[in-house]
């Protein structure tokens, strides 16, 4: 969303302020800012006394939902697991970018089970979280209102998300979201996305604002395309190394984080490293017996072409699988180990019928004692 504002703009925030001069009293310095109050004036095309009617019926909708308080309280586990999201690093002007891997979420399975309302709450919820986030680390010099998501539609079925019951669900979140955060993304882009999408995608068109459309970047085919999109307005290390960035130890949200998230390693010097051939249909693994409160950390890199890599607690993934651009840049990952058991690093070469990699490593562990 543009910062700058035109003559219209201005004219149209100074009627505005007039109008709701009542509740910008209420507001904290954010909430009464010019940049973010802009935001309603542009969802009704600067008509003061419709982006008024819309701010008074947001507030009051939310002050009846008690939505105040959900910023502080921590999100369902339940729900966390079945829609999980991750907050993973900003793009080069410093917004906020959210993965949402949402071709894994079971909206049918859940609606079918009765969680419409707690599916809506939820999804409030993270929107507030993230706008709470937001004030926290934002300054006059520095204001940010907007938001990128980065959707993925792998594993994306279809036949579940055009079914009547969700289908009507994802019409009521997004007139909710148009309701009560108005022109707040700053661009979506949509990658794996498979054929069939284009269904959909055409039966909600004209449910989304003609504005919000002209945001939204969608990616299919090969994911060196839209791999390539991405870096041109992120770095790669705001980036999971799945979405072809460096960080290879990106998790889902969890509650744990509070308003924190999980520290980076340092990259390592190269004259540290280890060098292996991990030979085509073939991994390397590399085993450690750790204790709560020891650290873990690591850099990778190859010569020429991808490799694969996951992180394994006890035989469980901790992070997904990465199809890792390491012959791009350096690849990082750092754990804080909570419970004693096997940690196992995996460098995946399996999925090469006739094409070795050459790896080159380094993993630090520190001891918590």
């Amino acid at each position: 969303m543009s910062q700058k504002f035109n003559t219209a703009e201005r004219a149209a925030l100074k009627k505005f302020r007039v109008c709701i001069s009542d509740l910008i009293k209420t507001f904290d310095e954010y909430d009464a800012h010019d940049k973010n109050l802009i935001r309603w004036l542009r969802a009704r095309d600067l008509n003061v006394r419709k982006a008024e009617f819309m701010i008074r019926e947001s507030l009051k909708q939310k002050e009846i939902d008690n939505v105040a308080e959900l910023k502080h309280l921590p999100l369902s586990e339940f729900l966390l697991e079945k829609l999980p999201f991750s907050p993973c690093g900003h793009d080069k002007e410093g917004t906020i970018i959210c993965v949402i891997p949402c071709g894994k979420w079971d909206l049918k399975s859940l609606l079918q089970q009765g969680y419409k309302d707690e599916m809506l709450r939820y999804l409030c919820q993270f929107f507030e979280k993230y706008f709470h986030y937001m004030k926290l680390n934002n300054s006059v010099e520095d204001f940010k209102t907007g938001a990128i998501i980065l959707l993925d539609l792998e594993d994306f079925s279809v036949y579940d998300i055009m079914s009547n019951q969700v289908f009507s669900f994802l019409i009521e979140l997004l007139k909710g979201y148009e309701e009560h955060y108005p022109e707040v993304m700053k661009a979506t882009y949509i990658v794996n996305v498979p054929k069939v999408f284009e269904i959909l995608f055409s039966m909600v068109k004209p449910f989304i604002p003609t504005g919000t459309l002209s945001k939204v970047q969608i990616h299919g085919g090969s994911s060196d395309h839209w791999r390539k999109a991405l870096l041109e307005k992120i770095d790669y290390r705001d980036l999971p190394s799945q979405y072809g960035g460096s960080n290879s130890a990106h998790p889902f949200y969890s509650n744990r984080f509070g308003l924190t998230w999980p520290g980076r390693a340092k990259i390592f010097p190269p004259e540290d490293f280890i060098t292996e051939a991990v030979p085509p249909r073939e991994k390397i693994t590399k085993s450690f017996e750790l204790l709560a409160g020891d650290r873990i950390s690591w850099n990778f890199k190859t010569d020429c072409y991808d490799i694969g890599f996951e992180f394994l607690f006890n035989g469980v993934r901790m992070f997904p699988y990465a199809r890792a651009d390491a012959h791009v840049c350096v690849q990082d990952g750092l754990y804080d180990v909570m419970e004693n058991g096997t940690y196992v690093l995996v460098f995946d070469n399996t999925y090469s019928k006739y094409r070795s990699k050459i790896l080159h490593y380094i993993i630090v562990v520190e001891n918590s004692g």
